[in-house]
This record gives C-alpha cells, sequence and structure tokens, in this order.
C-alpha cells in the first residue's frame, strides 16, 4: 500500500514540475515574441534576431517565424542563414512566392549561380514581372557573361506589356532606392556601351532614355554628368 502511494506522489510531482514547465516555457515564448514585436516596430534587426532565435529554440513549430528570420538575415548579409530558413519555410510553402525570391537572392549572393536563375526563371513564369529577368541578367553579369547580359536586357527595354516593377538599387548615401526595372535595365545597358565598347553617345543616350523613365534615378544621373564631361573634354581637344 505505502508503495502504491509512493508511486502515485511520484507521478504527481512529475506531472506538477512538467507543468510548471511548460508554464515557464509559454512565458519564455510569450516574452520573445513580444520582444521582437517591439524590435520589429523600431526596426531593431539585432534584438529582433535574438528574440526569434530564442523564439524558434522555444518552440521548432512557429514556421511564421522562420520567415521572419530569414528576412532579417538576408537583410543583414548573413545570406547562408538566410538560405537555410528560406529553405525551411519552402519545404512547407513551395509556392510562396517572397520566400523564392529570397532563397534566390541568398543564392546569388552566395555564388550558387545556376540556384539563383533557376529560381528567378521560375518566378518570371509564374509572375511575368522583369525585375526576375533583371536579377538573371546580373547574375550572367558576375559571370561576365556579356552575350547574356545583353540578351536578357534587350528584352526587358523592348518590353511593351507596361510592366512596372521595381529592383533595388544603391544610392550614393548607402541607402537602396526602388528603380523602374526598364530604367535600371537601361542604365546597365548604357554603362556597359560605355565601358566595354567606348561608345560615349550611344551610351549617353541609354542614360537619358533610363532618366525619362525614372527622372530622380541617382546613379544614372551621376553617371550621365560623367559621360558629358569626358565628351566635353574630347571636343575641346578636337578644337583646332
Amino acid at each position: 500500500m505505502n508503495l502504491i502511494r509512493s508511486n502515485t506522489l511520484f507521478v504527481l510531482s512529475v506531472l506538477i514540475l512538467f507543468s510548471a514547465c511548460n508554464e515557464s516555457k509559454k512565458k519564455q515564448l510569450t516574452s520573445a515574441k513580444n520582444l521582437y514585436y517591439q524590435a520589429n516596430k523600431n526596426n531593431d534587426y539585432v534584438t529582433g534576431l535574438v528574440a526569434l532565435n530564442e523564439i524558434i529554440l522555444l518552440d521548432s513549430t512557429v514556421g511564421a517565424f522562420h520567415d521572419s528570420i530569414s528576412r532579417i538575415y538576408l537583410a543583414q548579409g548573413n545570406y547562408k542563414a538566410a538560405l537555410h530558413f528560406g529553405q525551411m519555410v519552402l519545404e512547407k510553402k513551395p509556392d510562396y512566392q517572397k520566400m523564392i525570391e529570397l532563397v534566390g537572392l541568398s543564392h546569388e549572393a552566395l555564388g550558387n549561380h545556376q540556384n539563383a536563375i533557376d529560381k528567378f526563371a521560375s518566378l518570371y513564369l509564374r509572375t511575368g514581372l522583369l525585375k526576375y529577368q533583371y536579377e538573371i541578367g546580373k547574375i550572367e553579369l558576375s559571370r561576365q557573361n556579356f552575350q547574356g547580359v545583353d540578351s536578357v536586357m534587350q528584352m526587358i527595354v523592348s518590353d511593351t506589356s507596361g510592366d512596372n516593377s521595381t529592383v533595388d538599387m544603391q544610392t550614393s548615401s548607402g541607402k537602396v532606392a526602388k528603380i523602374s526595372t526598364i530604367a535600371a535595365a537601361n542604365y546597365l545597358q548604357g554603362v556597359l556601351l560605355v565601358e566595354r565598347e567606348q561608345k560615349i553617345n550611344s551610351g549617353a543616350k541609354k542614360m537619358k532614355k533610363a532618366l525619362s523613365i525614372e527622372p530622380n534615378f541617382e546613379l544614372a544621373i551621376q553617371y550621365l554628368q560623367e559621360v558629358e564631361r569626358y565628351q566635353q573634354m574630347l571636343r575641346y581637344q578636337q578644337r583646332p
């Protein structure tokens, strides 16, 4: 009888301890989630990452936070971590376009060129958005496949579908600006015409075309100014 009573007390003690641990874990999870939400409001990536890692450590089933942590890792330049968590999301949501894009960008940054191209090509087939072709063109540029770059950019600038997608481009202050994909393609064509083929006038025309689409395109403004200074110097040298 005493043995039965002892066993019963032991089981009850374990259950109470387990319940207390669960309650403690729930409080920790709630606290970590609140910390993440506050960090997100403040655009505090560092605190957000700490909170997200704690959330995932406490409960690995919270898939929605895998999405968030992969985005923050991408923004912080930790592409391996972004790719890892992005792929975890795609295992459960294979058609999640934003996450396919994030995985593609992570592959691109890590130099996994063909994997990145495959992701962006699939997104272009799904959406028809030219920004995904532009990403493919950028990868071809990094591979120094200039024929591939020209083919992609020419397809973009010749488009008549009314595409209004944008690509992210850095400004001189280090900030990111949203630039029309078609304007960005004209800009890139102009740079290649000047730098690779020494076709200064053709390059200047491409810059002006980019600016006719995106008047505040800082990189195009600055590059055009440099080209025009160079053209002016050439004219001066050719004077009798």
